[in-house]
């Protein structure tokens, strides 16, 4: 066992090493520099769509602005535009933008463990708290402002766009629209009162700290929104800009002390288990239950929504409970709208949007070609 683990080793640091040659699938890695690019080049043995391309080149850019110009020079064909570049896009005269979504859904994190900095755990356990910053959330505001319209409005962990089976129709009126006045009120009427403008309780104070990951001007300016809605509903948010891998490291059960709420770029992806129910995200103790959210109920609707059914139809309406539950509890996540990726392609490149999978977050370059 020993000699096998050290010739692992021994190649695990070096993707050239001839025992990576062997692949089944339609490329094979030719050449590469770290931080710089992997070449990949067709495999000849492949059984499946012959590629037409010679090769194909993933290549790093320093930022958005690199990545840009590269798309406007055409030196690099495939790639992404943020969505803070959006007004520069009629520079981009010889490529296409096209809006892809991913299957997923985007939120704040709350930490509602016991553990967390300043009793906001128990805060955060108090449902109304959770409306209370649901209806601070101005989801249209933010899709129009930021997204120029092309996200999609979420009211589950199960977003409308992509299209899929999965998402049940009889939520896409809000649980909890945006309503300040509203989001007040539920505070006022759970005990809550105003002590130098801001809602406090038993000694505790409806204040926290949202952490977002740093990188993106968008993200940085919805939380900016964010902050003054929950200030006017008397909820004091002070922001916090880390780097994506040091919030990554901190928001778990096991380090709930050293924060308190959470957004980054991205949100949740429904991968590699494809079958969107909340198993790994609001079962008590589940893996990805980083905000520590425990309730009996939730655990037997989702414990049903994976036990087999009679019929196709039954096994959504099992689905769609789990769903509507947690579109009602907010399980220490506050619903934000889901975007798309804005994926740019170069004009006389073709098959990209045709045979991206996005359900899977899967690109087939073996389908793509390039006319004169």
């Amino acid at each position: 066992m020993t000699k096998e683990l050290n010739f692992i080793h021994s190649v695990a640091g070096n993707p050239l090493a001839p025992e990576f040659k062997v692949v089944d699938g339609p490329y094979r890695l030719a050449a590469m520099v770290p931080n710089q690019y992997w070449e990949f080049v067709p495999n000849p043995h492949y059984d499946g769509h012959e590629s037409l391309l010679q090769k194909v080149l993933f290549q790093y850019e320093t930022s958005d602005q690199a990545e840009f110009a590269a798309l406007k020079s055409g030196t690099v064909s495939v790639g992404y535009m943020p969505f803070s570049m959006w007004d520069s896009r009629r520079l981009l005269t010889n490529d296409a933008l096209e809006p892809l979504f991913r299957f997923g859904f985007n939120y704040v994190q709350l930490n509602l463990s016991p553990k967390a900095e300043g009793g906001i755990g128990a805060v955060f356990q108090q449902l109304p708290v959770r409306q209370a910053l649901q209806y601070g959330i101005n989801e249209s505001q933010i899709n129009k402002t930021f997204y120029h319209g092309l996200g999609a409005i979420e009211n589950s962990p199960i977003a409308p766009k992509p299209q899929t089976a999965f998402y049940d129709p009889s939520l896409s009126k809000l649980t909890y629209p945006f309503n300040l006045a509203k989001g007040k009120q539920v505070l006022l009427k759970n005990g809550w009162r105003l002590h130098n403008g801001v809602m406090t309780k038993d000694g505790h104070k409806l204040a926290f700290t949202l952490d977002y990951t740093t990188g993106s001007s968008t993200l940085q300016s919805i939380v900016q929104v964010l902050q003054q809605n929950w200030k006017r509903e008397g909820i004091a948010v002070q922001l916090n800009a880390l780097p994506s891998n040091t919030l990554f490291s901190i928001m778990s059960p096991q380090t709930a002390q050293k924060w308190q709420a959470a957004i980054w770029v991205g949100g949740w992806g429904y991968k590699p288990d494809f079958y969107p129910t909340g198993g790994g995200l609001f079962a008590t103790g589940a893996g990805s239950n980083f905000g520590s959210y425990s309730s009996a109920e939730m655990n037997q609707l989702i414990k049903a929504s994976y036990e087999p059914a009679p019929t196709t139809q039954a096994a959504y309406a099992s689905l769609g409970r789990y769903l509507t539950y947690a579109s009602k509890q907010l399980p220490a996540t506050l619903w934000m709208p889901w975007t798309p990726v804005l994926f740019v392609h170069a004009r006389n490149l073709h098959g990209t949007v045709q045979h991206a999978n996005m359900i899977e977050n899967i690109y087939e370059p073996n389908y793509w070609w390039i006319s004169q």
